[in-house]
């Protein structure tokens, strides 16, 4: 009768182990968004604030200092790069430049050189 209820256990152990390994990943991307003379704290708490609430974002962080918006969110949420520079714009902020990726362990992408020109225009964000 041990042995029987040892093998029980194993297998309801094991089963668990196993529905657990079926689940699917979440691919997690990023965005990293260049906006236009962030000042106040205000301004970062409402950019951050908004986007959050969205379906899918994991994550948020607003810099000040660098007038850089970075998030990452579940790719299979249906979430886009665009989606978010709709958000931070519907907020009357501008995006002047975009990169993005994906979370695979490799560095996150930097801005190009030329979105730090002092008379570089706002972007309208077109995939």
């Amino acid at each position: 009768m041990a042995k029987i209820r040892l093998l029980l256990l194993l297998l309801v152990c094991s089963s668990s182990v196993i529905a657990q390994g079926n689940e699917p990943q979440q691919e997690i991307g990023y965005v990293r968004i260049l906006l236009n003379d962030l000042t106040t704290w205000e301004q970062v708490t409402t950019i951050d604030n908004f986007v959050r609430t969205k379906n899918g974002v994991v994550i948020t962080r607003t810099d000040q200092y660098s007038d850089t918006f970075f998030a990452q969110y579940n790719i299979n949420s249906g979430v886009t790069e665009q989606d978010f520079v709709l958000w931070i714009t519907s907020l009357g902020f501008e995006a002047k430049c975009v990169v993005s990726g994906i979370r695979n362990g490799e560095p996150i992408k930097e801005f190009p050189r030329e979105c730090y020109s002092v008379n570089k225009e706002s972007i309208d964000y077109q995939r």
